[in-house]
């Protein structure tokens, strides 16, 4: 304040039956500066404030400038903001720019313009509004298949269901011929053409296959037991070799070639890097196995249960090595750390001992070292807590049980910093803050009070009535405010009117549509009406018979019209011909193959896939003998053909040791997998100790 601005406190103590007060601030002029009234409003250059903060005029100087305006913090501060988003300019001259960020044009529109968002332009542009039209409809009249019309109010316009309106010229928007189709014909796309029109005839030799997969098929005869099979040089399906020829003989196993050495007796087929071949057999060495990741395997005999183990500093080689049953598998250090070999007590853990620096069993979780006695660094008091409820406090020096929920420190004497009166509430009260009375937080209506049942909404009063089950809240216009009528079942919500035309109350039955009548909506024919029974197909009548089941819709040319004809059944739908040779009518039995038989020159049914023909007789064109395999014999070649032979005890043996050798191994994968378990645990826990020590010492 200046210099020469003083302050004058006059008090007017006595006045008849009411004290009144005023606090005056002037200046050294004894003009007034500032008025607080008893009332609590406060005038800055008014002498007599009506209001809480009554002020002739302000200035605020942070952040200001021409056209911003005075906005609210978030700490309930002012502050001056300029204008911004979707609009632009001073505020008494607004101009809109955008709509929710995107930009408007600036141009002035024209009669009958809408705003509509441009992608091009990224932006609401004019444009014509394309729902309404500028002409005007004189009038509407029934064409052909239709009937009615008229020039003003209500037009109605009725489908002839007997007119060649009804005959479709389009199946899936692809136009049909007009072309008249001949008897037996069916209806075919031609891409040619882009359209549907009449094709071959279920008789014509075009059901003779000509193409499978999109591919040719010859046309040469083929001879008996012939195959077809694709050719790629020729690019077509052509006549293939019998069933029964030498090319049935593999010469590739997962497209790897098959060498045509023949295999000596005992031999197996092998893979040695480029392709398949007669190798050593069960008898031999090839199948022990001398090298386990290409290191070599010692050729010493294991005793019973020992285990594989590779020697780094002497032989350099798996050999056998302790069993699994051997002190050697219980861990002799941790990290480096030798573990002490005296036995653990039930519940011990390992503990790490920095005197004998090795790890020994100590206490378990029930011990006392697993009282923590350090909080954040800060002791914890060893008195035991008296009762439930209670806390651990600090004291100043340490960590101690204290006083629980129960102590008066947990109920609240104040709420954003205004007393809470001790008045015991009653059931249900609520806690309102009495501005006007105490100033406090004090006990007020209960939940079930009136207070809460809304009395108004939007300013407009709610009746006080009792609603029915289901009612809602509707607005009366004649009583100016809210009453409970009708509800989601009441009549009110069964649409009375369509596009502003009135809807019959007439009861539909099950399958009727709504139709217009001319004066309202109401139920009429559904599907099942005749108008909704095709009659005419590209202009051409529909027979009136009935189909039986699976019947498809043919032309016939005898009767000029289509009617129900063919099944899939039938004998039509059995080719008569493939690649234009004759199949024969003979009916094939269960199982069997259609094969040509140059005999008969026709195709007929042949052998089934059970047949001896079916069996191999050669394998990389070696014989294979005719004789029937027991239980777990291999077939074996022996110098001559490949056939049935039984393993010796010597190999079943090997193979048992192989066996029982896998399944040690897998034991061993599977103890290991426990011992890296143990180590990640460990670990883990070792990573988890350093950081609360690194913790206590920064803490410290």
């Amino acid at each position: 304040m200046m210099k020469d601005t003083c302050f004058k406190l006059l008090f007017l103590l006595f006045l008849p039956c009411l004290l009144y007060a005023q606090l005056r601030i002037v200046n050294s002029s004894d003009e007034l500066l500032m008025i607080v009234t008893k009332e609590g409003n406060v005038g800055i250059g008014v002498n007599t404030p009506t209001h809480a903060l009554d002020v002739m005029s302000f200035r605020m100087r942070e952040n200001a400038a021409d056209g911003k305006i005075l906005s609210c913090r978030a700490d309930s501060s002012a502050e001056w903001l300029a204008l911004a988003g979707d609009v632009q300019g001073d505020p008494a001259s607004l101009v809109v720019t955008g709509i929710q960020g995107r930009a408007v044009t600036d141009q002035a529109p024209q009669d009958g313009q809408i705003l509509k968002w441009s992608d091009a332009a990224s932006a609401w542009i004019l444009a014509e509004d394309e729902t309404g039209s500028t002409g005007g409809i004189t009038g509407v009249f029934g064409g052909t298949g239709l009937t009615g019309g008229g020039t003003s109010g209500d037009i109605t316009l009725e489908a002839l269901h007997d007119s060649p309106l009804w005959n479709a010229n389009a199946l899936q928007s692809v136009p049909l011929s007009a072309s008249a189709p001949e008897s037996d014909q069916l209806l075919i796309y031609e891409p040619n053409g882009s359209q549907w029109q009449p094709g071959p005839k279920t008789t014509d030799p075009i059901w003779n296959a000509n193409r499978i997969y999109g591919k040719n098929v010859t046309s040469n005869a083929p001879v008996s037991g012939a195959t077809l099979s694709f050719r790629g040089d020729q690019n077509q399906w052509a006549i293939g070799p019998t069933y029964n020829s030498a090319s049935w003989n593999a010469n590739k196993l997962q497209d790897v070639p098959v060498a045509s050495v023949a295999p000596v007796g005992g031999q197996i087929l092998m893979y040695d890097n480029s392709q398949w071949r007669p190798a050593g057999g069960p008898g031999e060495a090839l199948w022990n196995a001398n090298k386990l990741q290409d290191i070599s395997v010692s050729g010493v005999d294991p005793a019973d249960q020992q285990v594989l183990v590779y020697n780094r500093t002497g032989s350099q080689s798996w050999e056998p090595g302790p069993k699994i049953t051997d002190a050697a598998w219980n861990a002799g250090q941790i990290q480096g750390k030798t573990v002490n070999s005296d036995p653990p007590q039930s519940g011990e853990i390992l503990t790490f001992i920095g005197g004998s620096n090795s790890w020994e069993p100590r206490n378990g979780a029930g011990d006392a070292v697993w009282n923590a006695g350090f909080l954040q660094g800060y002791p914890v008091s060893s008195t035991a807590p008296t009762f439930g409820g209670q806390i651990l406090v600090w004291n100043g020096t340490e960590w101690e049980p204290a006083g629980g929920s129960g102590d008066p420190i947990w109920n609240a004497s104040k709420l954003q910093g205004i007393g809470v009166n001790t008045t015991t509430p009653l059931d249900s009260q609520v806690m309102v803050y009495n501005r006007t009375g105490s100033q406090r937080w004090e006990p007020g209506p209960k939940i079930g009070d009136p207070v809460w049942n809304a009395g108004k909404i939007y300013n407009k009063n709610i009746r006080d009535m009792v609603p029915s089950s289901g009612a809602m809240l509707h607005f009366i216009g004649g009583s100016n405010s809210w009453e409970a009528r009708e509800g989601k079942n009441s009549p009110v919500w069964n649409g009375g009117f369509l596009q502003g035309r009135p809807v019959s109350a007439t009861v539909p039955s099950s399958g009727d549509f709504l139709v217009w009548t001319g004066t309202e909506w109401a139920p009429g024919g559904g599907t099942g009406d005749p108008v909704w029974n095709a009659n005419k197909l590209q202009g051409i009548s529909l027979s009136t018979t009935n189909p039986t089941d699976t019947q498809f819709l043919q032309f016939s040319s005898s009767t000029n019209r289509w009617q129900p004809g063919v099944k899939p059944t039938d004998a039509v739908w059995n080719a008569a011909f493939l690649q234009g040779i004759t199949v024969s009518t003979v009916a094939p039995a269960d199982n069997q193959l259609l094969i040509y038989d140059d005999t008969a020159s026709q195709w007929q049914a042949g052998a089934t896939p059970g047949d001896p023909q079916y069996n191999a007789a050669q394998l990389q064109s070696f014989t294979i003998a005719n004789q029937t395999p027991q239980a777990d014999q291999v077939l074996m070649w022996d110098g001559s053909q490949w056939k049935p032979t039984t393993l010796s005890t010597t190999n079943n043996s090997m193979n048992e040791t192989i066996l029982q050798q896998k399944e040690m191994i897998e034991k061993l994968q599977e103890q290991l997998d426990e011992q890296k378990t143990l180590v990640a645990d460990y670990q883990r826990l070792l990573k988890e100790k350093l950081i609360l020590e690194d913790e206590s010492e920064r803490l410290e």
